[in-house]
């Protein structure tokens, strides 16, 4: 808990370091009134991007060095890049707005057409695969990859986000690891893969509906059965 205050606290402070220098070395706006207000949105906008960025570097940056990774890094890359541009967009946009506004390179990034361009790069990427929907109980952790899931999930209408690595599958940024697995079965009621074990998060249930990522992840689990890393006996599909 200790350690998440101090991140939050320096993710603070340096969300703040170019609001506050630009107040106090430029002054009030000589464009808008009351431009304080702007500067505390500006400060929150930059925590809110920043912090996302942070947490999915450290997050991707974990699989990305899982032994003999396979998989699709386009779909992450770009979710970074998307977050990272809306974070310089903002702080051109506030300073094109509050302070300097007879600078063509400000002037041409804070235009609305690179936030649209952004947008829509930011939408076309949710459609390249579906990520899991975690949803904590006091005796599991139930992690579900479907169509149906909200939207900021993602959709597989052009790929999926199912992978391997030596010792396991990956399901979004989620390894688990093939030792875990402790029962894969077929439910026909909610027509989805099922795949529950435990790790050292405690116990896990994954329910895949989404069809291209349950047939990737059959497509897997064969695979490691082949090659002796499952036990064929856990496995009723």
């Amino acid at each position: 808990m200790k350690n998440e205050n101090v991140k939050m606290g320096a993710t603070i402070l340096i969300s703040a370091i170019l609001p506050m220098y630009c107040q106090f070395t430029m002054g009030d706006s000589a464009f808008i009134k009351g431009s304080g207000m702007f500067v505390g949105f500006w400060v929150i906008m930059n925590y809110l991007f920043l912090s996302t960025v942070i947490e999915l570097f450290s997050n991707y940056s974990k699989m990305f060095k899982l032994k003999k990774l396979v998989i699709s890094k386009t779909t992450f890359i770009m979710n970074l890049f998307v977050y990272i541009a809306f974070l310089i967009y903002i702080n051109c946009y506030f300073i094109q707005q509050l302070y300097i506004r007879d600078n063509s390179a400000l002037n041409t990034v804070a235009r609305p057409i690179v936030v649209i361009i952004i947008l829509m790069t930011f939408i076309i990427n949710l459609l390249c695969g579906v990520f899991p929907k975690k949803e904590g109980s006091e005796n599991i952790n139930v992690y579900s990859i479907s169509n149906t899931n909200s939207f900021k999930y993602g959709r597989e209408m052009f790929g999926t986000v199912i992978g391997s690595f030596e010792d396991g599958i990956v399901f979004g940024n989620l390894p688990i690891k093939y030792s875990d697995f402790k029962s894969i079965y077929y439910d026909k009621k909610p027509n989805a893969l099922v795949l529950k074990g435990k790790n050292e998060n405690g116990n896990f249930r994954i329910s895949i509906s989404a069809v291209k990522s349950m047939y990737n992840t059959i497509s897997l689990i064969d695979e490691a059965v082949l090659a002796e890393k499952i036990d064929k006996n856990i496995i009723n599909i």
